[in-house]
């Protein structure tokens, strides 16, 4: 009987190592964790300059009776798209807005092709598009398809992270608090009406019910563009 009993036990004790051993081994692989690439950091570095800069449209829209939209991608008829970081609708007008995550002193002219902007080691080239050009190409293509009617469209590039953007001397370009003062100032001033305000967000609504298009797609349609 306790011959017997003790055959059960060891066979247990068996049993429970094995056990312990595989809890260990998938705990092991559990621990290892991905290291993200340079793209992978790019692109999470970008996403978080613009969802900082989304936050605080969407904080101003909020106070003032106002709309904020985040990625508003769209594509036309022929196929090309193009995806916009954010967009604020508000008494002071509607703006158009680029974020660009680069830190640091940030140089160019607004005719130079490209600019002069620091960037952590694993990223991309440090002499990045002109930022203005690029989102006047964004609302050029938006006001095609919108066509006639579409309100004002102002143009915002903001660098959140910025140090200095002296050197730019432009009303267009900003960092993230003179940003928000720009803003703030143009809604002091009062330009449009409620009512006006909410015609320009239905106006944006309809346009993004017939041509808009998920972020995914807009990749898709940039991709088969390049290997086209």
């Amino acid at each position: 009987m306790w011959i017997v009993i003790g055959i059960i036990a060891a066979l247990l004790v068996v049993i429970v190592i094995i056990a312990i051993g595989k809890g260990s081994s998938s705990d092991s692989h559990r621990g290892v964790f991905h290291v993200p690439s340079d793209q992978e950091q790019q692109e999470a570095f970008g996403k978080h300059g613009e969802h900082t800069v989304f936050q605080m449209v969407s904080k101003i829209a909020e106070e003032n009776g106002g709309y904020a939209y985040e990625n508003v991608a769209f594509k036309d008829d022929n196929g090309y798209s193009t995806e916009i970081d954010a967009i604020l609708i508000c008494s002071g007008g509607f703006f158009v807005i680029e974020v660009k995550s680069n830190k640091g002193i940030i140089t160019g002219g607004l005719e130079d092709e490209r600019w002069h902007a620091e960037k952590e080691p694993w990223q991309e080239d440090r002499n990045p598009h002109n930022p203005v050009k690029q989102n006047q190409g964004h609302i050029n293509h938006l006001k095609r398809m919108a066509g006639k009617g579409f309100p004002y469209i102002t143009s915002l590039v903001i660098f959140p992270y910025a140090t200095n953007i002296d050197a730019v001397r432009s009303q267009i370009v900003h960092d993230y608090y003179s940003a928000q003062t720009f803003i703030r100032e143009r809604i002091a001033e009062g330009k449009y009406k409620k009512a006006t305000v909410d015609r320009f967000n239905e106006q944006l609504k309809a346009f993004r019910s017939r041509y808009g298009i998920s972020h995914e797609e807009h990749m898709r349609c940039i991709h088969e563009k390049f290997e086209a």
